[in-house]
């Protein structure tokens, strides 16, 4: 057994506080870690989304249908995470766990920064780094979320060791490899790893240039090889995110982003006020150790003071009247709200500023020698201490990206290298501390007031994090359980009950992504927030193009909008959305920052219309049959039966009765009764509520028949409302039967007929006649079918008949259940019609017909959704059109 006092007899006082110190923040990371264990952010899922459509369909893509998108802004993460899954580790739990390890190594890398490089001190101050990210929220919350926060936050430090490293000792392997993935890890990685090697420069301006050469060139050599396999796969030098981000206005995205970063500072506002407070120690430090060094002041020096604090004044007030008076007027509400709280923020600034250059100007030397000897001390402190200027320019170069790309979301969520960097910065500035607390003989103030802001910044992170374990941001569950889930549920619907073929075909834009992509099994995704969308990145919202790319080219069958997404993609200045979409789930119209917006789950109404007829006036019934077919009269246990009913609203039908229908299918007989299906009409998703009373709905059902005795029986349709009133129709009589082989074969023999005579109509109700009997047997044949279908497409192409044979081919497009040289010849076909496709849509542009050039291109598109290429070539003739 271990005698732990003979262990702690050979450590002195300051390793055991060290190693308590340790274990305190090791224990504090885990807690805070296990806190947010069930959240995941909607964001992680797009990367999960990505991984998972890499390593099981083998696409580079948000789902298995949508189009060659880099949907992501962090590749590194997905490849690591692709490797994960394609080794048989599940993802979501995988980055959970990646992300617990990166954040403890990352917490050691900074106790070693400080540490090997840092102002020599006692040992457990160089721990004070790793214990401020423990407890600090924003470091938790998006490791923990599944973002890619972790890695980066390894990264962040990692390059910070690397480069003192080269600085000492010249080893260059180590800045080359953590700069590179650091660059390939978010968008903003590059301009970081760029800072850093310019912050060396500046440092360093006599070194022999030969020692910098190498890693320079080196990550520019790897990252333009990494910025080359990028286009090679996706046609773009950027990821799709980032064309998304920067594609409003860059004042838009500085005003955005100065908010941003002012809402960071507001909730982190007690860690800056920690790290003031040591840089003021710091300052009281140097100058107790400077023999006399900081006690001149000249006029000149006094003068630059005033002229420098009189121009910043100047320059920050007309900013701020340009922007208040000049650009404010022009920007819509939600923009306003924004200049808003900067210009009450900035405007206090100059009140400020102003008071303080009264006090300077009324008391002169005395003041102004004390504020000018603190400020030349400070930046002798951040300038010498060399781990403090690596991390200002990592932080810097984080800030200048966040006011370039402007708007988003999630406090501190991309300012993971600020926090790296106010760690590091923190772990340094105590060590002053620590050294004017041993000088002074009033260390008492040192130490009240350090713990005091000490206990307000773990009183406030304890606050976010209480917050953030209350309020969620955009839950990936919550998005499971919304947006995939009814998406889910209604895209079968559709596809079960033969609306549509596949989910290829169930187009469903929707602005959260994550979870609506990772779990898409009955649809495709149409990103409106343009993160995994090319056509929106890069035309955003402009109003000729969004009108003619959504609702004429993706035509969406649902629609999730809601917030700011119904704010800025302002659907209801659209008439085809007003016209043709239908609320199914959610408020509806709403006032949202002054303008009307539509919320909620809408659908395509035209899936749902057989046509029109002259409207019913009756008082018998509320909604009146007026027509339908069934698929089979011979059925058994193992086929299915369709039927379509063709329903028209009647004057006497109000909303709240008809909405509440249920249709009752039976098979009935002298002496048995089968409900086979209970539904209402349309599934409940066009309500007859949204009729007009000269519209004809088509209700689609599929019907198992497993538990149905065999015998002869009336197919009944039975329409059952909550006032009691009900209506029975008589659809037909149907057999059920288990022995089959002989009418099987009957069948067979007609629809070979059928298929020889081209005849592929009776083909069809053949084919349908045999589902009835057996779904496998159906599928076998539905692949026969296929086949001579294929043959006759490939007989259009061949007579130039483009888009007859595009006509003919759209439905089959996405099948599944297809054997192999079926499977084989279809993607011949298909890939035949896209690339002739494409060439048409060239030889209309080089006639410059754009339009019709751009519609032939899209056709070619949706056919092979992979032509990256293409893609970049219809968005670049778009500019010439808008």
């Amino acid at each position: 057994m271990v005698d732990m006092q003979k262990i702690f007899k050979f450590m002195d006082n300051d390793t055991i506080i060290t190693l308590i110190l340790i274990s305190l923040t090791f224990i504090i990371f885990t807690v805070h870690y296990i806190i947010f264990i069930n959240y995941i952010v909607d964001d992680a899922g797009i990367t999960f989304a990505s991984a998972k459509t890499l390593v099981d369909y083998g696409r580079l893509s948000i789902d298995r249908y949508a189009e060659v998108v880099e949907s992501y802004s962090n590749p590194l993460m997905v490849l690591i995470l692709s490797g994960l899954y394609i080794s048989g580790f599940q993802i979501i739990p995988s980055a959970k766990i990646l992300n617990y390890f990166l954040g403890i190594i990352t917490m050691g890398i900074i106790f070693l920064i400080s540490y090997r490089f840092g102002k020599s001190s006692k040992l457990w101050l160089n721990v004070t780094g790793a214990l401020l990210l423990a407890l600090t929220t924003g470091f938790i919350i998006w490791s923990d979320a599944g973002l890619e926060n972790g890695l980066y936050a390894f990264l962040i430090a990692t390059s910070i060791y690397s480069i003192l490293k080269f600085e000492d000792k010249s080893q260059a392997v180590y800045i080359i490899i953590s700069s590179f993935l650091l660059a390939i890890t978010r968008p903003e990685g590059i301009l970081i790893a760029l800072f850093i090697f310019a912050a060396f420069f500046l440092r360093n301006p006599k070194v022999n240039h030969k020692k910098i050469l190498l890693p320079i060139a080196s990550l520019i050599l790897f990252y333009s090889l990494f910025i080359a396999a990028r286009y090679e796969l996706y046609s773009w030098i950027y990821p799709n995110t980032y064309y998304a981000k920067i594609g409003s206005s860059h004042i838009v995205n500085i005003i955005t982003g100065i908010h941003y970063i002012l809402d960071f500072i507001y909730h982190y506002i007690t860690l800056f006020a920690l790290i003031i407070a040591l840089m003021l120690i710091a300052t009281n430090s140097i100058e107790m150790s400077s023999n006399g060094r900081y006690n001149k002041c000249s006029i000149g020096t006094r003068n630059k003071v005033i002229a420098i604090l009189f121009g910043f004044l100047v320059s920050l007030t007309i900013v701020w009247l340009y922007v208040v008076f000049i650009i404010s007027p022009h920007m819509d509400e939600y923009i306003r709200g924004y200049i808003s709280d900067i210009a009450t923020i900035s405007g206090t600034a100059i009140i400020s500023i102003s008071v303080v250059m009264l006090l300077i100007y009324a008391l002169k030397n005395d003041l102004l020698y004390h504020v000018i000897k603190r400020a030349v001390i400070l930046y002798n402190v951040l300038s010498n201490n060399r781990i403090i200027w690596y991390a200002s320019f990592v932080a810097l170069a984080n800030l200048i990206y966040v006011l370039f790309v402007g708007e988003t979301w999630g406090i501190s969520r991309f300012l993971t290298p600020v926090l790296i960097s106010l760690a590091v910065v923190l772990s340094e500035l105590s060590k002053y501390g620590f050294t004017l607390y041993m000088q002074s003989k009033k260390s008492w103030h040192i130490t009240g007031l350090i713990s005091i802001l000490f206990a307000l910044f773990v009183f406030q992170m304890l606050y976010n994090t209480i917050y953030m374990y209350n309020n969620p941001i955009v839950s990936f569950w919550t998005i499971k359980e919304g947006r995939a889930d009814i998406g889910n549920n209604i895209g079968g619907y559709l596809i079960s009950n033969g609306y549509l073929p596949n989910a290829k075909h169930v187009t469903y834009m929707v602005p959260d992504i994550g979870a609506t992509a990772f779990y898409a099994d009955n649809y495709t995704i149409i990103d409106s927030a343009k993160l995994a969308n090319i056509p929106l990145a890069h035309n955003q919202y402009e109003h000729t193009f969004f009108e003619n790319y959504i609702f004429h080219v993706v035509k969406p069958v649902i629609i999730e909008t809601h917030d700011i997404w119904s704010y800025q993609t302002d659907l209801l200045n659209y008439t085809e959305f007003n016209n043709n979409y239908v609320l199914v789930y959610g408020q509806g119209n709403i006032t949202y920052y002054g303008k009307r917006v539509a919320t909620g789950y809408y659908i395509r109404k035209d899936l749902f219309i057989a046509g029109e007829d002259t409207p019913i006036n009756s008082n018998d019934t509320y909604l009146v049959l007026k027509g339908f077919n069934i698929s089979a009269n011979v059925l058994s246990r193992d086929g299915v039966l369709e039927i379509n009913t063709i329903w028209q609203k009647t004057a006497s039908c109000n909303d709240k009765i008809a909405n509440n229908n249920e249709l009752h299918i039976y098979l009935r007989n002298p002496t048995d009764s089968y409900l086979i299906d209970s539904h209402s009409i349309t599934g409940g998703y066009y309500t007859p509520d949204k009729w007009d009373l000269s519209t004809l709905v088509i209700d689609k059902r599929t019907i198992d028949l497993k538990n149905v005795i065999n015998g002869n029986y009336t197919l009944d349709a039975d329409i059952i409302f909550p006032d009691g009133k009900s209506v029975s129709y008589l659809l037909g009589n149907v057999t059920v039967i288990s022995d089959y082989k002989d009418i099987e074969q009957r069948y067979n023999t007609t629809l070979f007929e059928s298929l020889y005579s081209n005849n592929y109509t009776n083909a069809e109700i053949v084919l349908k006649q045999i589902k009835g009997l057996n779904k496998q047997i159906y599928i076998l044949y539905n692949n026969i079918i296929l086949k001579k279908k294929l043959d006759y497409i490939d007989t259009l192409i061949d007579d130039g008949q483009l888009d007859q044979a595009y006509t003919n081919l759209y439905p089959f497009v996405g099948s599944e259940h297809l054997d192999i040289p079926i499977k084989s010849q279809f993607q011949s076909t298909q890939s035949k019609l896209s690339f002739l496709l494409e060439k048409r849509g060239k030889i209309l542009e080089s006639e410059n017909h754009l339009k019709d050039a751009i519609n032939s291109y899209e056709m070619s598109m949706w056919l092979n959704p992979d032509n990256s290429r293409l893609r970049r070539h219809i968005e670049e003739l778009r500019k010439k059109l808008l």
